[in-house]
């Protein structure tokens, strides 16, 4: 892929992922609740596809792992926010694996910055 093209996912990713919580923010505490929500689950999907192609194009280990951490941290927040807004059962079951497989990627996340050539630690 075009590194100027990854470059421009690498950056929308996070403000996409604002506004994703912000919609959910506002879909469970205001009016026009409906369009909030699918506006949440809309941005939701979104993220979670460009975090998945982050990680595949990702060219050092240190990326990659950030890369991973963030897509299951992506994958519960809004798994949590499928069983908030939804109702869809067992949602929050999915929220409560995805935080702890990220719970039990840390350490690897963090024996390879310390690791990291690219870093004087």
């Amino acid at each position: 892929m075009n590194k100027r093209i990854l470059l421009y996912f690498f950056y929308i990713h996070f403000p996409l992922w604002i506004i994703k919580d912000s919609a959910w923010f506002f879909g469970l505490n205001y009016e026009a609740y409906t369009s909030f929500k699918y506006l949440s689950l809309s941005f939701a999907i979104i993220t979670i596809l460009i975090s998945l192609l982050l990680i595949y194009y990702s060219e050092s280990k240190l990326s990659r792992y950030e890369n991973v951490l963030l897509t299951v941290w992506l994958a519960a927040n809004s798994s949590w926010m499928l069983s908030e807004m939804f109702s869809v059962n067992h949602a929050h079951t999915f929220a409560l694996v995805f935080f702890i497989i990220g719970l039990f990627l840390i350490p690897f996340y963090l024996h390879t910055v310390y690791y990291s050539k690219n870093l004087k630690i």
